[in-house]
């Protein structure tokens, strides 16, 4: 490849190392599936404290069907409210690993929104993983850090044949 057509690819593109972009994504994916575990696990809670609350409001509106003054079209749509499921992208992590294992390249090019999602993180999903992550979480479970993306350690930061 001539000078001006690296340099151009160069400023399309960046081309990382194959075993640390698997790392990278390991590191990843085990910091997601940690943080959806405590947002399944305060999930579960609501959802627990959502069925007693519908228990009692179905009890009343079933009281109430008796009362012959109410129609019974009113009371037929009781509006019974549960918290929305958190969901885990575990297998967006576990599909580019695979990818990537199975490249018989040492070397990746990953275009600047390839990079910024595989190795930054910044999946199209992510922000709304991490509301509902922290809308789930059990007070004092809860750190920023937790549902933020992990750092670049600092061995992404050696020169590239280094690795």
């Amino acid at each position: 490849m001539d000078a001006q057509a690296l340099a151009t690819t160069q400023q399309q593109y960046t081309r990382v190392s194959r075993k640390k972009l698997i790392s990278r994504l390991k590191e990843t994916r085990a910091h997601h599936v940690k943080a959806f575990d405590i947002a399944l696990e305060g999930w579960r809670q609501q959802f627990a404290v959502a069925l007693k609350e519908n228990a009692t409001k179905l009890t009343e509106m079933a009281a109430n069907a008796e009362n012959t003054e109410i129609d019974v079209e009113d009371i037929s749509q009781p509006g019974l409210k549960f918290p929305h499921k958190p969901e885990s992208h575990e297998d967006a992590y576990k599909e580019a690993i695979a990818r990537f294992s199975m490249s018989l390249d040492e070397h990746i090019w990953l275009s600047h929104s390839d990079f910024a999602q595989l190795v930054m993180d910044q999946w199209h999903w992510r922000q709304a993983f991490h509301i509902s992550g922290r809308m789930y979480a059990a007070p004092g479970v809860y750190t920023r850090s937790l549902f933020e993306s992990p750092e670049l350690s600092t061995d992404f930061l050696e020169l590239p044949g280094e690795d």
